[in-house]
């Protein structure tokens, strides 16, 4: 099995220890960040940008 840390994510960068920054994750990412027990994510990619 392959191991999906949210660490992993491009630009992945500790903020506090509640909130973190990150660029565009995978769906994989997504169910990972899931698993690490957050439950917001917020978008703030344009609908033009590439990943929206």
């Amino acid at each position: 099995m392959v191991d999906h840390r949210i660490t992993d994510i491009t630009n992945y960068l500790e903020i506090t220890p509640w909130l973190r920054t990150a660029g565009m994750p995978t769906a994989v990412q997504i169910k990972s960040i899931a698993d690490a027990g957050y439950q917001v994510v917020i978008n703030l990619a344009l609908d033009e940008s590439p990943g929206a």
